[in-house]
């Protein structure tokens, strides 16, 4: 169970992890209805984190499709990795 404090907030810090460490790997679809039972949450929250997470270009929305892990270059990789070390 995630803390509820600022709901959307935690379910964001804790997918933004998953994709980090690749537990969500590249080009994976992100099934809600899966996401919101393993994580003990409605579908609101996780889809304000999952456009919280397209916004910072974690996540790629495809419109009737859905959600999926976006693929990171070796740059984006490289900024990101500190983001990691601070999650850590």
């Amino acid at each position: 169970m995630l803390d509820r404090p600022n709901l959307p907030d935690a379910v964001a810090r804790s997918l933004r992890r998953q994709i980090l460490e690749h537990a969500l790997g590249a080009g994976e679809r992100l099934n809600e209805v899966a996401l919101a039972a393993r994580l003990g949450v409605s579908r609101t929250p996780l889809r304000e984190a999952l456009s919280s997470l397209v916004s910072e270009g974690f996540v790629e929305q495809v419109p009737r499709r859905g959600f999926f892990v976006r693929p990171l270059s070796a740059d984006e990789a490289r900024q990101i990795y500190p983001v990691r070390a601070i999650l850590d």
